[in-house]
Formats: C-alpha cells, structure tokens, sequence
C-alpha cells in the first residue's frame, strides 16, 4: 500500500537548525598546529513529547509522533534526509510545533546525549531554533558562565568601540592643546562647536546608568536573560520570598496572597539564578489547574528553594509535570499533583539536582489505557547524578513508579501506588533504597545496567585491611546475621612453602562471645603438574562464653558434608579468650598452586569472627 497524504489542516511549524563540529588535533596539513574542525558523524533524533488533536476541518483526528531521524552533511549541518528543498542553501529540518527530546549520538560516544525543546511557530528559517543555543551547558571547570563565539564577537565589537572612543578622545585632546593657551575643558569644547551653559555641558558628561549588564536579549546567550535576574536582595518579608500563583491571577501583578501572577512560567522566571545564603524563594501554587509544565531549571541555591502548595491537600494543585534541571543546593517540592497522562513522558522529573531534593505529599497521576508500560513514563525520575528523598507520596498506572537513573540516589519512604508495570527500578548505576511501603506493579523491583536497590534495614558492607585474604563483609540491619568472606593463598597467607604431606593449615579466629558458626570452606591444591586435590567442606560449631575455658579444649560442636577423606575440615576450639580455629587437611600442595576459600556465617549476633593468623602444622 503506497503512502498518501492526507487532506486535514496543515500543522502549525517551526524550523529546527543545528550544526555538530568535532575539534581533533591537528591533521590536515594547513600549516600550523592548531586543532582542526572537522563535521561530526553520527546521529541526530527528534523524538516528539504530545500529541496533537485536531479539532478544527472536516471532523476530529489525533495525530500520533514517531521518532523523527536527522541526518549530519559533509559541512556537519542537520538536514531532513526527506526534503525536497536544497538543503546546500537552507539546511535544517520543520517540525510541528510541540516538545521534543533531541538525541545526538556521535561517533566515539559512549552513551546518547539528550536534551529538550520546545518548537514554536515563530521559529522561521530567518529566526530558527538553534540546537546549540538550546541544548543546556555545562560551564569549565573552574568557571560560573559559559563564553560562545557570539558572546567574544560582542565582546571585541564592545571591545573595538570602546577603543574608538578613546582614540576619538585623545585626538580631541591633542587639538584642544594646540588650539588654547591655557583654556579649561569647558571653554574647549566651546571653541569645538558646543552649544550650552557650563552646567549643562558638566551634564552632558555624566551618561544614563545601566540598568542591565548586558544588551542581547537571547536567553541562549549570556544577555539579559540571564545575568538581570541576579539576586540583590530579597523583598518581602526579610529574608524571604514567595511568589504567588492562580489560574486566576495576573502575570503583571507583584505575586502577592492577594496579587497573584497567572503562570507558571512568569512565577519560576522571578527566581534569580543564585539565591544567597539564609534566603528563601517559595513558588505557592494556590487552589487551582494549569494545563501548563512547571519547569524551573539553572539556579544555585546557597539557601532554600520551595515550589509548594498552599494547603496540604495535594489533588487542590494540579500541573502538567514537574521537570527540574540543574538546581544546585536545597530543593523542595510539596503537596502538587501532575495530570500529564498521555504516555508522553516523567511525571517528576529532577535532572542533575544535588545535592538534597525533598518531594513530600505528591502525586503522579496516570492512565492504564496511554501510561502503564510505555517507554519513558515514570511517576518519578531522578537522572543525571540527582539526589533525591520522596515521602508519603503516589505514582499509579506507570511503567515506573520510581525509578533512579546514572548515578542518581533516591532514598524512598512511605510511599504508595498501584498498576505500575514496575513498582521501582534502578538503571544505569542509579542507586534506590527503601524504607516502609512502596508503589506496587506487575514487578515490584527492577534493577539493572549496574543499578543498586537496597531495602529495609539496608546492607552493611565493609573489608578490614587488617584480616588476611578477606574480600567481604556483609550484614543486613543492625542485629541479624553477619558474614565473611575469605580467600587465602600462598601469597597473603603468609605460607610461601610447598605443603607436604600430612601437613594442616591452621586458621586461627578470635569469635563474638555468642552466637552460632556456620562455615563453608573449599581447598583446591596441585600436589604435582598432573594430580590435585579438592575439598569441600561445611562445619559448624556453638559458640558460648561458657564454652570459652583455658582448662577445657575441646571441638565445641562440630558436623561436616561433603568430605574427600575422613574429617579434612575440623572446627576446634582452643581453650581461651573466645579463640577457635579451623584445620584444613589437604595432604600435600606445591606452593602457589593452591586456594582456600572460607564464608564464615553467624546467627544470633552482629559480629563475625576475626582471621587472626594462619599457620602451616607440619607435626
């Protein structure tokens, strides 16, 4: 069946630009040894976020997105593979307006590169939207703010003016000297041509203040948009603020209880980008919906940010989603719900913020029919190295509940849902633990690509440097039981000599006053280049203070399976101060070929014993 196209209104459409560099070494052989500029390779997709609905022409329809491939030129420009344009003259692609995620895999890319964007209909070919200028930067080492080529050619312009003006000036003071005997400043500029009393001429001298530090107004670019909004003081109430929102409100307005402004957008964009020490700014979403993201994302908080409900009541405050990005310092985000549920992406989405963010008494609302089990719908996303602690909160009908990803930690608590394809998930060497009740789903845990999950009491993980051979040592809580485990060989055994017949291997163990010992020990030696040996041994013994006599050696409680030959494995207690050991048997063992393996296991107690020395018995 061939393709047609189908007769509805046109979309409305925005156009995308974007160019991909790679900077190498130098190797073309132009004559200097300055890097090279060279186009990329690779990849380019626009993945669509929404739906559209047309509601307008001759009856209703539903246009679905699918993810849209760009292609990189020869010149490292993106172009619509599909266009019949002449794509030399104009290169870039149109899209229908709506969000999108941008992939970029390049050649020699370990993983995707993601960012989002938003298409608009004043995007033009003579006003596109840049994929440079809208994908977030990360600044140097070292450094608060990111310089692009266009910010040094504004400088050297600033830079070129400034020099004319004092060129302009110093030939008007070399003329003044020439051409007076004495006169002041004031009767030289008369003799050049000005009009006007001295006052007026002083005046004239002093120009208007800034009111801005710079002039573009791109917020792409390090302009108004970004440097204006640099905090001075708080207004308010001393040290803090909070700015009022309602879908009733005025995006004029101060943002007052009783002055609300309107949009989301107008109350996130009154956060300065840093907000000093012993300062707050609190978004308070009064009663009320918004089909409208809640996105506040590049600020430095020294202080405390809050993005909250007016009451407790988290379904009175309804947004779209909530995306964060880039929020360094303390962030909270309290008593809101979300109502995006068309499969379109997370709920609570918080991208690179550390190193705490509080979410408390949210809810991620969902659909079974457009959420449950599509690809990238999570109640609530930490990603990027974020930090994250959800309490008493809701994600239903998703394919995640909560789900940890690329280094981030989620510490969950108290939280509830239901219907989800996964209860909660870690990926990506994302970290998740848990305490009390938690999302449900078809799976009530996933982990994956390195990712951690930890639960309950959580696990104690810890390696002495000062026990030979032992490699771990693992509790889950503060009073089950404990383990360790060992692997000796000739080298850290401190046994460098062949092991001749009939000959033990003595480790020797200081043991917790109570407890029971359960021990899994495995010996693999080569008596010779052709024969060897293996053992594999359980034991166990009751370990009392009672039992831990001077005057009455003894094997405290001993059983084993498993033998090569009669008792190779032997428990035996010593006689004082809580000291064991274990003989292993193993008849004969050339040096550096052989092997002990040994997983102490203790009930009833949160010590384990400790390998105090090993020795070789040769009588």
């Amino acid at each position: 069946m061939s393709e047609q196209q189908i007769e509805l209104p046109a979309l409305e459409h925005g156009f995308v630009k974007g160019r991909f560099v790679l900077a190498k070494a130098d190797s073309l052989g132009d004559g200097n040894r300055y890097p090279d500029l060279l186009p990329e390779q690779g990849q380019v997709q626009l993945i669509p976020q929404h739906v559209i609905y047309l509601t307008e022409g001759p009856e209703p329809a539903t246009v679905e997105g699918r993810p849209i491939p760009g292609e990189i030129d020869e010149r490292g420009y993106l172009v619509d593979p599909e266009s019949e344009e002449d794509q030399e003259l104009e290169p870039g692609m149109w899209l229908a307006v709506g969000r999108y995620t941008v992939e970029l895999m390049f050649a020699g890319m370990r993983r995707r590169r993601s960012f989002g964007i938003t298409v608009k209909p004043e995007h033009t070919k003579e006003n596109p939207l840049h994929l440079t200028l809208a994908e977030p930067q990360t600044p140097a080492p070292g450094t608060t703010e990111i310089t692009r080529i266009i910010d040094r050619q504004l400088a050297q312009l600033a830079a070129e003016e400034a020099q004319g003006y004092r060129d302009e000036a110093e030939t008007f003071r070399d003329e003044a000297q020439l051409a007076t005997q004495g006169a002041d400043a004031y009767e030289v500029a008369v003799q050049q041509g000005y009009e006007g009393t001295r006052d007026e001429w002083l005046e004239s001298l002093v120009g208007p203040m800034p009111t801005e530090l710079a002039t573009t107004s791109d917020p792409g670019l390090m302009g108004t948009e970004h440097v204006s909004k640099l905090e001075t003081a708080p207004s308010g109430s001393g040290t803090s603020v909070t700015i009022h929102v309602s879908p009733n409100g005025d995006d004029s307005a101060n943002g007052g209880a009783s002055t609300p402004v309107k949009t989301l957008a107008e109350a996130t964009s009154r956060v300065p980008d840093i907000v000093k020490q012993g300062h707050s700014y609190r978004i308070r979403l009064l009663e009320g919906e918004w089909d409208e993201d809640l996105e506040l994302n590049h600020r430095t908080v020294y202080g405390l940010l809050c993005v909250e409900g007016s009451t407790d009541d988290r379904s009175n405050h309804k947004v779209r989603s909530v995306s964060h990005y880039s929020i360094i310092g303390q962030l909270q985000v309290r008593d809101i719900t979300t109502t995006v549920k068309d499969g379109s992406g997370p709920s609570f989405r918080f991208s690179r913020c550390s190193p705490h963010v509080l979410v408390y008494n949210c809810d991620a609302e969902g659909d079974p029919e457009h959420d449950k089990g599509v690809t990238g719908v999570i109640g609530f996303l930490a990603d990027y190295g974020s930090n994250v602690m959800i309490r008493n909160s809701n994600a239903s009908h998703k394919r995640y509940g909560i789900r940890s990803n690329y280094l981030s930690r989620v510490f969950s608590r108290d939280n509830t849902g239901e219907n989800n394809t996964f209860g909660m998930g870690v990926r990506w060497g994302g970290i998740l633990s848990s305490w009390g009740t938690q999302p449900n789903g078809d799976t009530m845990r996933t982990n994956s690509s390195g990712g951690l999950m930890l639960a309950g009491q959580g696990e104690r993980s810890e390696v002495s440097p000062d026990e030979r051979g032992l490699i771990a040592s693992q509790q889950s809580g503060n009073y089950s039981g404990v383990r360790k485990s060992y692997i000796l060989n000739s080298q850290n055994a401190g046994i460098g000599t062949t092991i001749p017949t009939n000959a033990k291997v003595r480790l020797h163990f200081v043991g917790p006053a109570e407890g029971f010992l359960f021990s899994k020990i495995a010996f693999h030696g080569k008596s010779s280049t052709t024969a060897g040996r293996h053992i594999n041994a359980e034991a166990g013994a009751l370990l009392r203070n009672s039992t831990f006599n001077p005057t009455e050696p003894a094997v405290v409680v001993h059983s084993s399976v498993g033998m090569i030959e009669a008792e190779p494995v032997q428990v035996i207690h010593s006689g004082s101060n809580r000291r064991f050991y274990i003989d292993i048997l193993p008849y004969s063992a050339q040096a550096d070929t052989w092997t002990i393996s040994v997983k102490n296991t203790m009930g009833g107690t949160s010590e384990a014993p400790i390998l105090e020395n090993v020795e070789l018995i040769t009588s």
